[in-house]
């Protein structure tokens, strides 16, 4: 038989130990949760900060645009259908299969050959018919 003061020892010993492991487990947890929420915290003020200015930027773009489209429909009002078929020769040229693109001169990159017309080309066909039915004479 073993005595009891040594059973006692060892039940102390192993209460000790099991306390400690707890304590630890539960102190990592709560670290590691503590900084876990921290670092979304951070993540989340970049991402909130990144899509502020990326709005921005979209708004500034847009303004701009608007700004654009409407100077270029005050200055298309100014135009009449001969002055605007002779700039629509000079900046969209007709090609061979009869619709209109950018002139090299106005297009540094190089042309890209698509196998489909693209939703440009029939605007630029519409354009067309559109001045032609305008350079017609009408009785």
């Amino acid at each position: 038989m073993k005595s009891l003061s040594r059973r006692f020892l060892i039940s102390v010993g192993l209460m000790s130990l099991v306390m400690t492991v707890l304590g630890t487990l539960g102190a990592f947890m709560l670290f590691e949760r503590e900084l876990s929420n921290r670092q979304i915290g951070y993540l989340t003020d970049y991402v909130r900060e990144r899509s502020d200015n990326v709005d921005r930027q979209f708004t500034g773009l847009s303004s701009l645009h608007q700004a654009a489209a409407e100077e270029l429909e005050r200055r298309m009002d100014h135009l009449d259908a001969a002055a605007a078929g002779r700039l629509a020769d000079v900046y969209f040229p007709m090609q061979a299969d009869g619709t209109r693109r950018s002139a090299p001169q106005f297009n540094p990159d190089e042309t890209v050959k698509m196998d489909r017309p693209d939703d440009v080309t029939q605007i630029m066909r519409e354009a067309r018919d559109r001045l032609r039915a305008a350079k017609k004479p009408r009785r």
